[in-house]
């Protein structure tokens, strides 16, 4: 990265929690995701802090790929949060069935009547 300083280490900065973030959704380990997200923002609010304009050109191209890798997890968390929509769905219906199970059986005080035999 030929970019100048400070901004040549924001950016392998953010490059690097954007890898470490795509490792983590990969792992659906959502506290290290968290943690890479928080990161992003403290690394955020400390660029626009410091006030220092970027280099035009050198920043489009690296940007381009930064922002590739945002696309890359955003889908990806997209995905995940599609997946787990579905199986909470499929564990809803699970619940609701087994409650009319428990009901067409007579449960009373918690415990269904076919359970015992005596």
């Amino acid at each position: 990265m030929s970019l100048s300083s400070p901004w040549a280490g924001w950016l392998a900065a953010w490059g690097s929690l954007t890898a470490e973030e795509s490792a983590a959704l990969a792992a659906e380990d959502w506290a290290r995701v968290a943690r890479a997200q928080d990161a992003k923002a403290q690394l955020q609010a400390a660029m626009l802090a410091a006030g220092v304009p970027p280099p035009a050109e050198e920043l489009r191209r690296i940007a381009g790929d930064l922002m590739e890798g945002e696309r890359r997890n955003a889908a990806r968390l997209a995905e995940l949060r599609r997946q787990r929509g579905l199986e909470l769905g499929e564990c809803d219906s699970a619940r609701q069935r087994l409650s009319a199970v428990r009901r067409s059986y007579g449960a009373t005080h918690g415990r269904a009547a076919w359970q015992g035999y005596g």
